[in-house]
Order: C-alpha cells, then structure tokens, then sequence
C-alpha cells in the first residue's frame, strides 16, 4: 500500500520504504501512547467510583 505524502517534510527526502516504516512506527507508538493514557484514566475513575461508594 503506497502512501501519499501532499506536504512538504524531510520524510519526502527518504526512500519509500524507509518513509511507509517510519510513518508506520510513529502511528503504532501513538496509539501505543493513547492505550497507556486510557488505561490511567480508567483506573483513575474505577477509584472515584468506588471512593464514592
């Protein structure tokens, strides 16, 4: 799957193989990112559940 690129950034500069990786890996260390922060979250308001209880 080919990726367009419509800005321009040092990505644009890379080969293509070097850029689908490096937008591959910044996507999965966002969402990796997100996980960690919904899962602070949701412990966070577990505790005001059951402190309110």
């Amino acid at each position: 799957m080919e990726k367009e690129f419509k800005f321009k950034h040092f990505s644009l500069r890379l080969p293509n193989e070097m850029r689908n990786w490096l937008v591959d890996e910044s996507a999965k260390r966002f969402q990796s990112q997100n996980a960690m922060i919904i899962e602070i979250l949701r412990k966070e308001m577990n505790k005001e559940v059951k402190g309110s209880e």
